[in-house]
C-alpha cells in the first residue's frame, strides 16, 4: 500500500475542506456585518401640534333661579333639559327632618346615576390605556387644585375621577350598569313617593336649558359684553365676588352658543386670527373645534386674551366655570421621521431607504420638528431632481455605516 500517496490525497482533501470553511466564515461575517449595520423602520403617519396651555373661563347667557331660603325641594327638570318659559323646575315640600333626609338621599342617588350614565355614554371614546392615562392626569390636576385651595375645581375633578373610574370598570369587563341604574331609579322613585304631595313649586321666568349647578357668578358673567370687553376688564374678572348659591335652585342657559376666555401672552396671541377655527382640548378629554371671536390685547402690554365660541352643547360636557385647556394654533400632519435619519445628498434633504436589498435616497420636505422627530410633508413630490420623494411604507434606514446610493445589503 502506497502510504505516501494516501497521505498526499488526505492532505489535499483537508486543504480543500479548510479553504471552504474559511470562505464560508468570511462570507458569514460579511453578510452578518451588513445585516448588523443596517436598521430600518417603515414610514408612518404622525402629527405635531403647537398649543397654548391655560385655564379658561367659561361664559354663557345664564340666569339663576331663586328659591325660598332653606326650602326643601326636589327637581322636576333634569340637567340639560330644554324648558319653556314658566315651566316647573322643582317642587317644594314641607320642612321636616324626614323630608330633609329623603332629599339628601335623592341628591346622592341622582349624582351616582349621573356618573353611571356619563360612563356609559363616554366609554366608546377611550381605550384601556387611554382611560388609565386620563385617570392619572386628572388625579394630578385634582391634587394641584386642592393645594391651590380651588374648591370648585376640586369638586369638578372629583366628579370626573368617578366617571373615569366607572369607565375603567367597563373596560375591565363590567358589561354594563343596567342593574345598578335600575336600582338607583327605583330608590329615587320610592323616595319621591315618601315625600308626599308638594306644597308649591318653582318655575323658570325664561325659556332655555336648565342646569342644577350654580357657582354664584351667573349674573356677573352674563352681563359681560364679549364684543366690547377691554383688556383691563378681563384682567380683573377673577376679582368679582360670587353671590350666595344657597338662594339658588338652579339656572337657565338661554341659548346653546357659549364661549371661553383664555388668558395668554401677547406674543402667543399673534398666532391666532379672528374667525379662525382652533382645536381646544379640555381637561375632561373633550376636544372641540372652536371659533376665535375676539383677540383682546393692548400695545405695550404682555397680557392678552382670546375669546373662542362654540354653537352646540356637547353631550356630557362639563360646564365648570374654570377649566384647564390646551388650544392648538398650528397642526402639522405627515410622515413622522426620526431626526437622526435625515441626511443631505447633492444639496437635497432626505433619508436613505432600503429598497429590496439596495440603498436608495428619498427626498423629504420638513414641516416641523419636535423632540427627536421631524414631520415631513406627505404630499411632497420631488419632480425637480434625480431622487424620488419619500412614500408611505418606505423602509427608512435609521442605523447604518458607509451608506451610499446603490450599496447592496446582503
Amino acid at each position: 500500500m502506497d502510504f505516501k500517496y494516501i497521505a498526499k490525497v488526505f492532505s489535499r482533501f483537508f486543504l480543500v475542506v479548510l479553504t471552504i470553511i474559511i470562505v464560508i466564515n468570511v462570507m458569514y461575517h460579511v453578510v452578518s456585518d451588513g445585516i448588523k449595520q443596517i436598521e430600518t423602520i417603515e414610514t408612518t403617519n404622525g402629527s405635531i401640534m403647537r398649543t397654548v396651555d391655560s385655564v379658561a373661563t367659561l361664559i354663557r347667557n345664564e340666569y339663576a333661579i331663586e328659591k325660598e331660603k332653606d326650602a326643601i325641594f326636589g327637581y322636576t327638570a333634569s340637567d340639560g333639559q330644554r324648558l319653556a318659559k314658566k315651566a316647573k323646575v322643582a317642587d317644594l315640600y314641607e320642612d321636616s327632618e324626614k323630608n330633609r333626609e329623603l332629599i339628601e338621599k335623592i341628591d346622592t342617588w341622582e349624582e351616582e346615576l349621573g356618573v353611571l350614565q356619563s360612563a356609559q355614554n363616554l366609554e366608546s371614546s377611550y381605550t384601556v390605556s387611554s382611560i388609565e392615562k386620563r385617570i392619572n392626569e386628572t388625579f394630578l390636576e385634582f391634587s394641584l387644585a386642592c393645594d391651590a385651595g380651588d374648591k370648585k375645581l376640586c369638586d369638578s375633578l372629583s366628579s370626573d375621577i368617578r366617571i373615569y373610574s366607572a369607565i375603567k370598570e367597563l373596560k375591565n369587563g363590567h358589561t354594563d350598569y343596567k342593574e345598578e341604574t335600575r336600582r338607583l331609579e327605583k330608590q329615587i322613585s320610592d323616595a319621591y313617593g315618601e315625600l308626599g304631595k308638594a306644597s308649591s313649586s318653582v318655575k323658570s321666568d325664561r325659556a332655555g336649558y336648565f342646569y342644577t349647578e350654580c357657582d354664584g357668578y351667573e349674573e356677573f358673567f352674563a352681563n359681560i359684553n364679549l364684543d366690547s370687553v377691554t383688556l383691563d376688564e378681563l384682567l380683573t374678572i377673577d376679582d368679582a365676588e360670587p353671590n350666595d348659591t344657597n338662594n339658588y335652585i338652579g339656572k337657565i342657559v338661554e341659548d346653546y352658543t357659549w364661549s371661553i376666555i383664555v388668558p395668554l401672552s401677547s406674543q402667543e396671541s399673534m398666532e391666532f386670527q379672528i374667525g379662525g377655527k382652533y382645536e381646544v382640548c379640555f381637561s375632561s378629554g373633550t376636544t372641540l373645534d372652536m371659533t376665535a371671536k375676539r383677540i383682546v390685547r393692548k400695545t405695550g402690554r404682555e397680557e392678552a386674551f382670546i375669546i373662542l365660541t362654540y354653537d352646540k352643547i356637547p353631550e356630557d360636557f362639563s360646564f365648570t366655570r374654570y377649566q384647564p385647556v390646551s388650544v392648538c394654533f398650528e397642526k402639522f400632519e405627515g410622515f413622522k421621521v426620526p431626526l437622526s435619519s435625515i441626511r443631505y445628498l447633492d444639496e437635497y434633504e432626505g433619508v436613505y431607504v432600503l429598497h429590496g436589498n439596495v440603498i436608495e435616497f428619498r427626498r423629504v420636505k420638513i414641516l416641523a420638528v419636535e423632540d427627536a422627530y421631524a414631520l415631513c410633508d406627505a404630499s411632497f413630490s420631488a419632480s425637480d431632481g434625480k431622487y424620488k420623494s419619500l412614500k408611505f411604507y418606505d423602509k427608512i434606514v435609521v442605523k447604518g455605516e458607509g451608506l451610499y446610493v446603490g450599496k447592496i445589503i446582503n
